[in-house]
């Protein structure tokens, strides 16, 4: 009995870890400087709002993987509750959505490795690495999924501890007249990438097989799961535009040379290999997965086109990450939320239940949220 809740407990950590790890990633690097386009507070009061609706629409997608007795991803359980008629928009948002995000991290975390291995190797490049990081998903997604799922909760654990050091290490040192500038023209910066850096949807449907489809598990998860990254991410916003306020950076770090000594931009380089690692290893098998269940793709097949799409667009020059992060959020998050949503309405009415009133506004209010963020990214591309 005592082994069997131990187990119990040790799989939930896990679960934890993996969803927390996939969405701590790459995109904490870009909230610090969205926040500053649109003032430090105001970004907050997004990233507040934003956690909340995501946690709610990683809810919704948990029930529907408990309610569908297969295992899929989202384009199999579009298929399922929704029909064909759905499903060129998940075709979409699964590829614009995974294969940028991989993208990024594959531009993101050969930056971080390159500014590592540079303190000892003169001659590294980025390239370099990006070919690192491609090969280490193609030999980490070939592993089976416990094994690559307790690998991952480790680095996960890692990576949480170093970016705790390092906001007790810059807070002491933060200046709060850096936050008081409120930008209303760039008041829309932060919530493409917002909703990029809190997504984590896509290993929902693991986070259920990790704990035996236990639905009250999944709940706990999925909640601390959801809400911890936020938490994370505003400590880290605070800190890095605390210490560089308008000379925050892109990405975060380099931001900090003319305020900080080297070492800490080591550390903070080593956070941010970590933090790609984490989001990196478990996307690229989700999409293998995806592929392989949802495509019907071959298993090895599946297995090489997940590594190797995303490489495939870094070889052709795709390396604006703020860009290509602000409009992943945007698109391929935004119609997730539309898809989960109403597929979730669809199990709620099946079931008799959905008829509240607080129901239909929460839900109605995800689809505006969505829309609007949509709307606005197609005035920018157009404009």
């Amino acid at each position: 009995m005592l082994i069997s809740q131990s187990t119990s407990y040790m799989k939930t950590i896990q679960a934890i870890l993996l969803l927390s790890g996939m969405i701590i990633g790459v995109g904490m690097f870009g909230i610090p400087f969205s926040f500053v386009q649109a003032g430090f507070w105001l970004g907050t009061a997004e990233l507040a709002v934003l956690a909340v609706v995501v946690w709610g629409l990683h809810r919704m997608y948990g029930e529907i993987v408990l309610a569908t007795r297969e295992l899929h991803r989202l384009p199999g359980y579009v298929r399922i509750h929704l029909g064909r008629a759905a499903m060129p928009f998940v075709w979409f948002t699964t590829f614009f959505g995974v294969v940028g995000s991989l993208l990024i991290y594959l531009l993101v975390g050969s930056f971080f490795a390159d500014a590592i291995a540079k303190i000892v190797w003169s001659g590294s490049t980025q390239f370099f690495w990006a070919v690192v990081l491609y090969g280490l998903q193609l030999i980490v997604s070939a592993l089976p999924f416990r094994k690559e799922a307790a690998i991952n909760s480790v680095i996960t654990a890692l990576f949480i501890g170093f970016v705790i050091g390092l906001i007790a290490f810059l807070l002491p040192a933060a200046d709060t007249s850096h936050f008081t500038v409120i930008q209303f023209s760039g008041a829309f910066v932060p919530y493409g990438v917002l909703l990029f850096a809190l997504s984590g949807g896509i290993v929902i449907p693991d986070v259920v097989t990790l704990v035996s489809r236990n639905a009250a598990a999944t709940r706990r998860v999925i909640l601390i799961g959801s809400i911890l990254p936020a938490a994370v991410y505003a400590l880290f916003a605070f800190a890095i535009v605390g210490i560089s306020g308008a000379a925050t950076s892109q990405d975060a770090i380099t931001g900090l040379a003319p305020f900080m000594n080297g070492g800490i931009l080591i550390l903070g380089s080593v956070i941010g290999f970590l933090a790609i690692i984490t989001s990196y290893l478990p996307l690229g098998e989700s999409f293998a997965a995806l592929l392989r269940l949802d495509f019907r793709l071959p298993k090895r097949l599946a297995w090489f086109a997940a590594a190797t799409i995303p490489f495939i667009l870094y070889l052709l020059g795709v390396h604006d990450f703020i860009r290509v992060m602000g409009t992943v959020g945007i698109f391929a998050v935004g119609i997730d939320i539309w898809l989960t949503v109403v597929m979730y309405h669809m199990i709620e009415r099946r079931r008799g239940e959905g008829m509240r009133a607080f129901a239909y506004i929460w839900k109605a209010g995800l689809l505006v949220l969505a829309s609007a963020g949509v709307m606005y990214e197609l005035y920018h591309i157009v404009l």
